[in-house]
């Protein structure tokens, strides 16, 4: 009873993704659908109610506007999020009520979402959605570029390549130093390295911008005093020496002891099989296939003989001539091959006459492994 029910479960199952799957490539939405849009029932023109999905105006409108100002490049997800929140946009959990408020993970999270440019991706398989699109594919990519771009500890590092950006600390707080450009009013522009924890204000630091060339001469400083003591200078340079050069070749008597054990393991397989009767030797089985074929051949000259003898016999005196009962051959058994050279002898002295004077008396030989089937086609 229990595989009966595995079996039925795991049949459902089946089903039930082949059913999510075609919905997919008709263009539906299987799920709940994200925010901006309402999973509704809709009836087709032949009766027939079907689940479907809308845009939600009121809430598209602020999705629209949250894509397209964080696109321009002007604008932080934190500010975005306290707007959204003051227009009043709000998620709808799974029981039907809505959220406090925004967060900036949940708008990250939107920004993120590509059912807004059409796409439903089920699986990591990205399929293309009927519904109405929010924002055009080229704004939601360029909205993925500055989401890329200003990634935390990797934003200032992008928009500012330098290669110490993400690689300082503030001795004060210990956040990451990072570099930014300043621009005067006459246009000239100031390269610095700033403290992160002071720039976001999560610490109390009180760390001054540095220009990036001072920073740089005192890193350039730092190394030159960083030195290792000649001994460990030799371990490191002959380490790198040893990793850096090419391998050495196989020793030769290595390699030749190495097959000779290799032929001797497989020497001892073939022996193993042999005495197994996995394999058999050609000179047995060529002397087998001989035997068994001059013995057929002896009994067939035999079987010949005999035919001609005993139509003599009936032309020779038809009037005195009794017929003889017809007697059934022996069958053999099936599991009791014919060992013993009577049985073949009793079924050629049946077939003639009489003995014959001009022939030797038959001498049959020790059956083969055959001989049954032989018994049977005489």
């Amino acid at each position: 009873m229990a595989s009966i029910v595995e079996f039925y479960s795991q049949n459902l199952a089946l089903e039930v993704n082949k059913g999510v799957i075609q919905k997919l490539r008709n263009g539906g939405t299987p799920s709940k659908a994200p925010i901006g849009y309402r999973n509704i029932r809709a009836t087709a023109p032949d009766g027939r109610e079907y689940r479907t999905v809308e845009v939600d105006e009121t809430k598209a409108a602020m999705i629209r506007w949250a894509f397209h100002t964080y696109a321009a490049g002007d604008t932080t997800l934190s500010q975005i999020t306290k707007s959204l929140n003051i227009l009043g946009l709000r998620s709808t959990t799974t029981s039907g009520n809505e959220s406090p408020g925004m967060t900036v993970s949940r708008v990250q999270r939107m920004l993120r979402h590509p059912y807004y440019k059409g796409v439903i991706v089920w699986r990591g398989v990205e399929y293309p959605g009927n519904h109405d699109r929010l924002v055009e594919p080229a704004v939601w990519t360029r909205v993925q570029a500055c989401l890329t771009a200003n990634r935390v500890g990797q934003g200032a590092r992008m928009r500012h390549p330098h290669h110490l950006s993400g690689v300082l600390k503030c001795g004060h707080c210990g956040a990451s130093m990072v570099a930014s450009h300043s621009r005067s009013h006459t246009g000239k522009v100031y390269a610095y390295f700033i403290c992160n924890g002071r720039n976001n204000k999560t610490t109390d630091c009180i760390m001054k911008a540095a220009p990036i060339t001072v920073v740089e001469d005192l890193v350039d400083k730092l190394y030159a005093e960083i030195t290792l003591a000649p001994a460990e200078a030799e371990r490191t340079r002959a380490r790198l020496r040893h990793e850096a050069a090419p391998p050495d070749t196989e020793d030769p008597a290595q390699d030749q002891s190495a097959r000779r054990a290799e032929l001797e393991r497989q020497q001892h397989l073939l022996l193993d099989a042999y005495y197994h009767d996995a394999i058999r030797s050609t000179s047995s089985n060529a002397s087998n296939n001989d035997y068994t074929e001059n013995s057929a051949r002896q009994r067939d000259k035999h079987f010949r003989a005999a035919e001609k003898a005993r139509a003599g016999s009936r032309l020779s005196s038809p009037r005195e001539r009794t017929p003889t009962p017809t007697t059934s051959r022996p069958t053999p058994t099936k599991s009791t091959p014919c060992t013993a050279p009577s049985s073949n002898t009793s079924i050629f002295t049946e077939m003639s006459t009489g003995p014959s004077t001009s022939r030797p008396p038959f001498r049959p030989r020790p059956c083969p492994p055959n001989c049954l089937q032989i018994a049977l086609m005489c």
